[in-house]
C-alpha cells in the first residue's frame, strides 16, 4: 500500500475513532460508562481501498448532521472542533450511512487522488 494512502487511512482512522470515544456511550458522565465497541472492515483491491465503519455512538448521519465547514474561518474565529469530517471527508467519499440497533454504520472508500 502505498505511503500516502497509509498516511490518509491513519488520519481518517484517528478522526473517526476520536468521533466514537467523544460521542459513544459514557461520554457524559452522567448517563454512566456504558459498554462500546468499534468494528472496522477493510478491503483492498490495487489501489481501491474500502472500508466499514460502525460504532455505538450518538446517531451521526454525515449527509444530513454535518455542521458548516469553517475550515476557511480564520483560526481565532473558529469553534474549537468540527473539523473532523471535513478532513475524513477530504480524504474519503462516504458511499452509504445508516443507523440500527443503536449503531452507526459508515461505508467509506478513499479517494484515489
Amino acid at each position: 500500500m502505498a505511503r500516502r494512502v497509509e498516511h490518509a487511512l491513519q488520519i481518517v482512522l484517528e478522526e473517526l475513532i476520536t468521533n466514537s470515544v467523544r460521542h459513544g456511550p459514557g461520554h457524559d458522565h452522567s448517563q454512566g460508562s456504558g459498554a462500546s465497541s468499534i468494528d472496522v472492515h477493510m478491503t483492498v483491491d490495487g489501489s481501491t481501498v474500502k472500508f466499514a465503519y460502525v460504532d455505538r455512538a450518538t446517531p451521526f448521519n454525515p449527509h444530513c448532521d454535518l455542521p458548516p465547514d469553517t475550515r476557511e474561518v480564520p483560526v481565532e474565529q473558529r469553534d474549537v472542533g468540527g473539523l473532523g469530517w471535513p478532513l475524513i471527508l477530504h480524504y474519503c467519499e462516504l458511499y452509504e450511512y445508516w443507523y440500527v440497533d443503536g449503531e452507526n454504520h459508515y461505508g467509506l472508500a478513499l479517494k484515489a487522488n
